[in-house]
């Protein structure tokens, strides 16, 4: 006994739908991809002016202030210490700082 099942219109459809579902996000996969990965990828540490710049404070006293506290983000790295950008970034949003 011999079956064949013939697909309906609405399974063409949803074939047909997939297809250019593909073409269209064919091209924007790598993109995604590499923006996905980013933030696990491993970070270059900033020095002391990086991270002056990076948030943004002009005044040197207040900088250290800020840089120099003993719960702020930071690994020694010979004699001196380093700060992970995202780890500054989440330290600065969860210590409201003003």
């Amino acid at each position: 006994m011999d079956v064949a099942i013939k697909p309906t219109d609405d399974e063409l459809f949803a074939s047909l739908v997939a297809e250019k579902m593909v073409e269209q996000i064919k091209p924007l996969l790598p993109d995604m991809v590499k923006q996905a990965v980013e933030g696990f990828m491993p970070q270059k540490g900033l020095n002391r002016q990086q991270v002056k710049a990076l948030i943004n404070v002009k005044d040197d006293m207040l900088a250290s202030e800020i840089i120099d506290r003993p719960d702020f983000p930071s690994y020694p790295c010979g004699t001196q210490r380093r700060y992970w950008p995202h780890a500054v970034d989440k330290y600065l949003t969860e210590h409201n700082l003003s």
